[in-house]
């Protein structure tokens, strides 16, 4: 499946000012991380969207030139705030307790937390109950 320039635009109007050059090159390194073929898990609109979301959270967390301070502030995430001061202005923040690098590295930024949230419906968990497996 081929996923657009203008598939990115559609899905995030808001990074309308970064040049389609760097937005391209983002997409292919999207790519780089979900394959773009169809049969994987992820197909149709939910692979379009997927690769978009990744390549929208590798924008942000690169500060891509072209960006503006809002559009990063809206993507990014950050830490837990241990301290701040107003005085010189300094903050302090700790990484948030996550299982795994990945998971963290994704809760980085408000794109990388939906393309996860995206993952996770994809993945249905059987229940025991009465000792058979039922599918919800």
């Amino acid at each position: 499946m081929t996923v657009t320039i203008d598939d990115f635009r559609r899905f995030f109007p808001e990074f309308s000012e970064v040049l389609d050059e760097i937005v391209t090159a983002y997409m292919a390194q999207a790519e780089l991380y979900i394959s773009p073929d169809e049969g994987t898990i992820l197909s149709g609109n939910k692979l379009k969207l997927a690769i978009c979301l990744m390549a929208a959270h590798l924008l942000i967390l690169s500060k891509a030139d072209g960006l503006t301070a809002s559009q990063l502030a809206m993507g990014s995430v950050g830490g837990v705030e241990l301290s701040k001061s107003v005085g010189n202005v300094s903050t302090s923040k700790a990484a948030p307790p996550f299982t795994d690098n990945y998971t963290y590295w994704l809760n980085q930024t408000s794109y990388g937390q939906r393309f996860l949230a995206l993952l996770e419906s994809l993945f249905v968990t059987p229940m025991l109950t009465g000792g058979e497996f039922i599918r919800f």
